[in-house]
C-alpha cells in the first residue's frame, strides 16, 4: 500500500518537501533495494525499472540519483512512462522509434491496470528535472 504525506504531515515532521522526498526515497532503497534497469525484449531500447517490491517499482520514479547517472548515457533525455503502480518503463529519447511505440502503447497499459493505474502521459527526464513529454490520454 501505498502512503500520502499531506501538507500538514510534513509540517509535523518538520520537512520540506524536497526533505520529504529524499527521504520517501532514501526508505524506498533501503527496503526494496536500489532500482535495476532490465531490457524488454523487442527492438529498440526500452526498459524496466525495478526493484524488490513489484507493485512499488512506480515509486523508482522519485530517485533523482538513478535518473540523472542514466542522463550521462543519454543527454539528449530519457522519455519514461509510469502506467500503474507496477511498471516504470523507459527509453532514451534519442531512439525516436521506441519513443512512438511506448507512446503508443502506455494508454493500453494504464486502461488495462484498473485500480493500480498511475498515468497514461509520457516525461521527459533532461536538465535534472521532470517534464511533461505527452500529455495523458484521454479514455478510448
Amino acid at each position: 500500500m501505498m502512503l500520502n504525506a499531506k501538507p500538514e504531515d510534513l509540517a509535523r515532521l518538520k520537512f520540506t518537501p524536497e526533505e520529504a522526498l529524499k527521504r520517501a526515497v532514501a526508505n524506498l532503497k533501503r527496503s526494496y533495494g536500489a532500482p535495476t534497469a532490465v531490457p524488454l525484449p523487442g527492438p529498440g531500447t526500452l526498459m524496466h525499472v525495478t526493484g524488490k517490491a513489484g507493485d512499488l517499482d512506480s515509486s523508482y520514479v522519485l530517485d533523482r540519483a538513478f535518473w540523472s547517472r542514466l542522463l550521462k548515457r543519454h543527454p539528449d533525455g530519457i522519455v519514461a512512462a509510469v502506467p500503474e503502480r507496477a511498471a516504470l518503463l523507459f527509453t532514451p529519447l534519442s531512439e525516436a522509434e521506441t519513443v512512438a511505440a511506448l507512446g503508443k502503447a502506455v494508454s493500453g497499459i494504464h486502461e488495462s491496470a484498473k485500480a493500480m493505474r498511475v498515468s497514461s502521459a509520457l516525461y521527459l527526464y533532461k536538465d535534472e528535472r521532470w517534464t511533461v513529454f505527452q500529455p495523458a490520454q484521454a479514455k478510448r
